[in-house]
């Protein structure tokens, strides 16, 4: 039996990132439609669209350009830089 623990790790902020999104989007978006009707959930659509493209665009460029390498004593720090 294999124990790949990034994979795990990798997998694990996948789906907890997901979860994150769809309950953001299912119930935050659902609560307004429900209490506010269906203008406002368009426009509370429109703003956690536009709130989260800062985070996407941000996203992918700082992990590609640090990495973090975890020591025995379970404290992380910063290497260096890959460009």
């Amino acid at each position: 039996m294999n124990r790949d623990l990034r994979k795990f790790a990798r997998q694990t902020n996948v789906q907890l990132i997901g979860g994150g999104l769809l309950g953001l989007f299912i119930l935050g978006d659902g609560l307004i439609l429900f209490f506010y009707g269906l203008p406002a959930a368009i426009f509370g659509l429109l703003c956690i669209i536009l709130g989260l493209i800062p985070i996407v665009m941000i996203y992918p460029n700082s992990t590609s350009d640090i990495f973090c390498q975890q020591f025995h004593s379970g404290t992380v720090m910063i290497v260096t830089e890959l460009t």
